[in-house]
Protein backbone atom coordinates (compact mmCIF):
# COMPACT_ATOMS: atom_id res chain seq x y z
CA UNK A 1 0.00 0.00 0.00
CA UNK A 2 3.17 2.11 -0.01
CA UNK A 3 1.97 3.97 -3.38
CA UNK A 4 -1.20 4.97 -1.71
CA UNK A 5 0.32 6.51 1.45
CA UNK A 6 2.47 9.70 1.53
CA UNK A 7 5.99 9.03 2.02
CA UNK A 8 6.62 11.67 4.30
CA UNK A 9 4.40 10.78 6.81
CA UNK A 10 5.74 7.29 6.75
CA UNK A 11 9.07 8.62 7.24
CA UNK A 12 8.54 11.26 10.19
CA UNK A 13 10.70 9.36 12.66
CA UNK A 14 13.71 9.46 10.26
CA UNK A 15 13.11 12.81 8.22
CA UNK A 16 11.69 15.08 11.28
CA UNK A 17 8.63 17.68 11.52
CA UNK A 18 8.70 20.50 8.95
CA UNK A 19 7.08 22.96 11.80
CA UNK A 20 8.13 22.56 15.34
CA UNK A 21 6.48 23.88 18.15
CA UNK A 22 4.20 22.86 21.21
CA UNK A 23 1.07 24.70 22.16
CA UNK A 24 0.69 25.58 25.92
CA UNK A 25 -3.20 26.02 25.83
CA UNK A 26 -5.74 23.96 23.56
CA UNK A 27 -7.05 26.96 21.69
CA UNK A 28 -3.70 28.07 20.19
CA UNK A 29 -3.69 24.61 17.98
CA UNK A 30 -5.44 26.21 15.27
CA UNK A 31 -3.69 29.60 15.35
CA UNK A 32 -0.68 28.03 15.44
CA UNK A 33 -1.52 25.92 12.21
CA UNK A 34 -3.24 28.49 10.00
CA UNK A 35 -0.05 31.10 11.11
CA UNK A 36 1.57 28.06 9.66
CA UNK A 37 -0.38 27.93 6.63
CA UNK A 38 -0.24 31.53 5.91
CA UNK A 39 3.76 31.89 6.36
CA UNK A 40 4.30 29.18 3.73
CA UNK A 41 1.66 30.52 1.36
CA UNK A 42 3.49 34.47 1.40
CA UNK A 43 6.88 33.12 1.08
CA UNK A 44 6.03 30.87 -1.57
CA UNK A 45 4.92 33.14 -3.50
CA UNK A 46 7.15 36.04 -2.66
CA UNK A 47 10.02 33.48 -2.86
CA UNK A 48 9.26 31.99 -5.78
CA UNK A 49 11.72 32.85 -8.39
CA UNK A 50 14.42 31.77 -6.01
CA UNK A 51 13.43 28.09 -5.93
CA UNK A 52 11.72 27.63 -2.91
CA UNK A 53 12.24 23.61 -2.13
CA UNK A 54 12.08 23.44 1.43
CA UNK A 55 10.64 25.74 4.58
CA UNK A 56 10.63 25.02 7.97
CA UNK A 57 9.13 26.59 10.74
CA UNK A 58 10.51 26.42 14.45
CA UNK A 59 8.25 28.74 16.96
CA UNK A 60 10.04 29.72 20.25
CA UNK A 61 8.90 31.89 23.16
CA UNK A 62 8.77 35.37 21.70
CA UNK A 63 9.05 34.65 18.35
CA UNK A 64 9.34 32.38 15.01
CA UNK A 65 11.76 31.14 13.03
CA UNK A 66 11.92 30.66 9.30
CA UNK A 67 14.28 28.54 7.24
CA UNK A 68 13.85 28.70 3.76
CA UNK A 69 15.68 26.47 1.37
CA UNK A 70 16.18 27.82 -2.01
CA UNK A 71 18.03 26.71 -5.44
CA UNK A 72 18.92 30.78 -6.60
CA UNK A 73 20.05 32.21 -3.09
CA UNK A 74 21.72 34.67 -5.91
CA UNK A 75 18.51 36.43 -6.30
CA UNK A 76 17.87 37.08 -2.82
CA UNK A 77 21.80 38.47 -2.23
CA UNK A 78 22.30 39.55 -5.12
CA UNK A 79 22.07 43.32 -6.63
CA UNK A 80 18.46 43.16 -7.46
CA UNK A 81 17.73 41.21 -3.89
CA UNK A 82 14.27 40.65 -2.86
CA UNK A 83 13.85 42.52 0.31
CA UNK A 84 13.43 40.62 2.82
CA UNK A 85 12.59 42.92 5.62
CA UNK A 86 9.38 43.92 3.77
CA UNK A 87 8.37 40.14 3.40
CA UNK A 88 9.07 39.62 7.22
CA UNK A 89 6.44 42.44 8.38
CA UNK A 90 3.94 41.43 6.06
CA UNK A 91 3.89 37.92 7.80
CA UNK A 92 4.71 39.37 10.93
CA UNK A 93 1.54 41.69 10.49
CA UNK A 94 -0.92 38.66 9.24
CA UNK A 95 0.23 36.21 12.20
CA UNK A 96 0.29 38.37 15.05
CA UNK A 97 3.82 37.48 15.96
CA UNK A 98 7.50 38.65 15.54
CA UNK A 99 9.10 36.54 12.58
CA UNK A 100 12.65 35.76 11.62
CA UNK A 101 13.41 35.10 7.78
CA UNK A 102 16.69 33.02 7.52
CA UNK A 103 17.90 31.39 4.14
CA UNK A 104 19.78 28.46 3.24
CA UNK A 105 21.37 27.48 0.30
CA UNK A 106 20.22 23.90 -1.78
CA UNK A 107 22.86 21.88 -2.20
CA UNK A 108 21.77 19.53 -4.88
CA UNK A 109 18.52 21.07 -6.75
CA UNK A 110 18.00 18.44 -9.21
CA UNK A 111 17.09 15.65 -6.76
CA UNK A 112 14.25 18.02 -5.03
CA UNK A 113 11.22 16.37 -5.99
CA UNK A 114 9.57 20.05 -5.19
CA UNK A 115 11.95 22.03 -7.95
CA UNK A 116 11.62 18.63 -10.23
CA UNK A 117 7.74 19.11 -10.03
CA UNK A 118 7.93 23.20 -10.50
CA UNK A 119 10.23 22.58 -13.00
CA UNK A 120 7.45 20.38 -14.88
CA UNK A 121 4.83 22.78 -14.12
CA UNK A 122 6.65 25.33 -15.78
CA UNK A 123 7.57 23.78 -18.88
CA UNK A 124 3.99 22.74 -19.04
CA UNK A 125 2.35 25.79 -19.20
CA UNK A 126 5.50 27.09 -21.42
CA UNK A 127 3.32 24.54 -23.73
CA UNK A 128 6.46 21.63 -24.05
CA UNK A 129 4.89 18.48 -24.60
CA UNK A 130 4.51 16.73 -21.46
CA UNK A 131 6.46 13.24 -22.36
CA UNK A 132 9.63 15.57 -23.40
CA UNK A 133 9.31 17.67 -20.27
CA UNK A 134 9.16 14.32 -18.27
CA UNK A 135 12.08 12.50 -19.65
CA UNK A 136 14.37 15.68 -19.43
CA UNK A 137 13.54 15.98 -15.49
CA UNK A 138 14.30 12.14 -14.92
CA UNK A 139 17.60 12.89 -16.97
CA UNK A 140 18.52 15.82 -14.74
CA UNK A 141 17.46 13.97 -11.81
CA UNK A 142 19.66 10.96 -13.00
CA UNK A 143 22.42 12.94 -14.03
CA UNK A 144 23.12 15.28 -10.73
CA UNK A 145 22.87 11.42 -8.47
CA UNK A 146 19.45 10.18 -7.66
CA UNK A 147 19.44 6.39 -7.88
CA UNK A 148 15.82 6.52 -8.80
CA UNK A 149 12.65 8.65 -9.82
CA UNK A 150 9.34 8.90 -10.96
CA UNK A 151 6.63 11.28 -12.17
CA UNK A 152 3.07 11.28 -12.63
CA UNK A 153 1.02 13.56 -14.71
CA UNK A 154 -2.72 13.57 -14.76
CA UNK A 155 -5.46 16.10 -16.45
CA UNK A 156 -5.95 16.70 -20.23
CA UNK A 157 -2.48 16.41 -21.14
CA UNK A 158 -1.85 17.59 -24.74
CA UNK A 159 -4.97 19.48 -24.07
CA UNK A 160 -7.22 16.29 -25.12
CA UNK A 161 -10.71 15.97 -23.99
CA UNK A 162 -10.37 12.83 -21.88
CA UNK A 163 -8.47 13.42 -18.88
CA UNK A 164 -5.52 10.97 -18.24
CA UNK A 165 -2.46 9.87 -16.42
CA UNK A 166 0.88 9.18 -17.79
CA UNK A 167 4.26 7.65 -15.83
CA UNK A 168 7.74 7.68 -16.27
CA UNK A 169 9.89 5.81 -13.68
CA UNK A 170 13.54 5.44 -14.06
CA UNK A 171 15.75 3.60 -11.12
CA UNK A 172 14.54 2.12 -7.90
CA UNK A 173 11.90 4.09 -5.65
CA UNK A 174 10.90 1.28 -3.03
CA UNK A 175 8.21 3.06 -1.21
CA UNK A 176 7.39 0.68 1.27
CA UNK A 177 11.25 0.37 2.62
CA UNK A 178 11.03 3.06 5.15
CA UNK A 179 14.52 3.22 6.11
CA UNK A 180 15.13 4.86 2.39
CA UNK A 181 15.07 8.63 1.92
CA UNK A 182 12.03 8.97 -0.38
CA UNK A 183 11.35 12.79 -1.43
CA UNK A 184 8.15 13.42 -2.42
CA UNK A 185 5.97 16.61 -4.20
CA UNK A 186 2.98 17.56 -5.98
CA UNK A 187 2.19 20.98 -7.73
CA UNK A 188 -0.17 21.50 -9.91
CA UNK A 189 0.56 23.53 -14.08
CA UNK A 190 -2.28 25.66 -14.48
CA UNK A 191 -2.42 25.42 -18.59
CA UNK A 192 -5.00 26.88 -20.77
CA UNK A 193 -7.00 23.42 -20.98
CA UNK A 194 -7.09 23.22 -17.18
CA UNK A 195 -4.90 21.81 -14.47
CA UNK A 196 -2.54 19.22 -14.64
CA UNK A 197 -1.43 17.29 -11.66
CA UNK A 198 2.18 16.57 -11.21
CA UNK A 199 3.21 14.06 -9.06
CA UNK A 200 7.42 13.36 -8.03
CA UNK A 201 9.07 10.60 -6.07
CA UNK A 202 12.70 10.70 -5.63
CA UNK A 203 15.11 8.06 -4.17
CA UNK A 204 17.97 9.92 -2.62
CA UNK A 205 19.13 6.72 -0.92
CA UNK A 206 19.16 5.28 2.77
CA UNK A 207 21.11 7.93 4.06
CA UNK A 208 18.28 11.00 6.08
CA UNK A 209 19.92 14.35 6.69
CA UNK A 210 18.71 16.15 9.50
CA UNK A 211 17.77 19.52 9.27
CA UNK A 212 20.10 22.03 10.45
CA UNK A 213 18.71 25.19 12.10
CA UNK A 214 21.49 26.75 11.58
CA UNK A 215 23.20 29.52 8.95
CA UNK A 216 26.02 29.12 6.86
CA UNK A 217 29.46 30.39 8.27
CA UNK A 218 29.19 33.66 4.84
CA UNK A 219 25.80 34.52 6.70
CA UNK A 220 27.32 34.79 10.05
CA UNK A 221 30.69 36.65 9.13
CA UNK A 222 28.56 39.30 7.12
CA UNK A 223 25.60 39.57 9.42
CA UNK A 224 26.14 43.74 9.10
CA UNK A 225 26.21 43.52 5.49
CA UNK A 226 22.85 44.39 4.10
CA UNK A 227 22.95 42.16 2.02
CA UNK A 228 23.08 39.14 4.52
CA UNK A 229 20.26 40.49 6.63
CA UNK A 230 17.86 38.15 7.00
CA UNK A 231 15.28 40.06 8.58
CA UNK A 232 14.45 43.05 10.81
CA UNK A 233 13.09 41.89 13.98
CA UNK A 234 10.30 44.53 15.17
Amino acid sequence: MGQKSNPKSLRIKYKGWESNWFPSQNNQYKDFAYSDFVIRGLVNKELERAGVSDIRILRKAKYTEVYVVVARPGIIFGKNAIDLGVLNNSISNKCGSKISIKVLEQKNPDTSSKLLAQWISGQLEKRVPFRRAMKMAVKRCKTAGGLGIKIICSGRLGGVEIARSESYKEGKVPLGTFRTNIDYSFTEALTTYGKIGIKVWVNKGDHFEEFNYTLPDNQKKNKKDKKYVNAKKN
